[in-house]
């Protein structure tokens, strides 16, 4: 379902006619289809007729920023006041818990696609090189062992009828 909506995400046709907001002073605003192409993590809402951030939403912490406050614009409530929308965006990207969600939502497509194995197959795969490895570090040793008892050699003393 998060791969669905990761790269099958609505977008408007070019003659889309957004909704247009209009601000106290009455200057008329809308979404722009251009931030679309420009941000692709960029996603708008028809339903909601605002913009959100799609990795955000999928992957993005519940709070973040300055002071772990929560984080509600573009994630929870859909962007509608587009007067600094650029800037917002801009903002936004640079922001450590946007740039989080980008690295993990190019990492769950990777293992999505297998293109990459997830994490918990390749802790797997470490773990068993790792008694792969020990294996045969142990053969010299218990092939030691077999043949000091072939040979009646003792391995911790010089005698073997001493009682321990």
């Amino acid at each position: 379902m998060l791969y669905k909506y990761l790269k099958e995400t609505w977008s408007p046709k070019q003659n889309y006619i957004f909704p247009v907001s209009m601000n106290k002073k009455g200057h008329k605003r809308s979404f722009q289809i251009e931030w679309l192409n420009k941000h692709n993590w960029l996603a708008y809402s028809r339903n909601r007729e605002g913009a959100f951030c799609k990795v955000c939403v999928l992957f993005g912490p519940k709070f973040g920023g300055i002071g772990g406050q929560r984080l509600v614009v573009l994630k929870e409530i859909p962007m509608i006041k587009y007067k600094d929308a650029l800037h917002d965006f801009k903002i936004h990207m640079e922001r450590e818990y946007h740039k989080i969600a980008i690295v993990r939502s190019l990492e769950f497509i990777k293992c999505f696609e297998g293109k990459q194995k997830t994490i918990k197959i390749q802790l797997d795969d470490q773990l068993n090189e790792t008694v792969k490895q020990n294996k045969k570090k142990l053969i010299p040793i218990i092939k030691t062992i077999i043949f000091c008892g072939r040979h009646n050699i003792s391995i911790r003393r010089h005698r073997d009828d001493v009682n321990l």
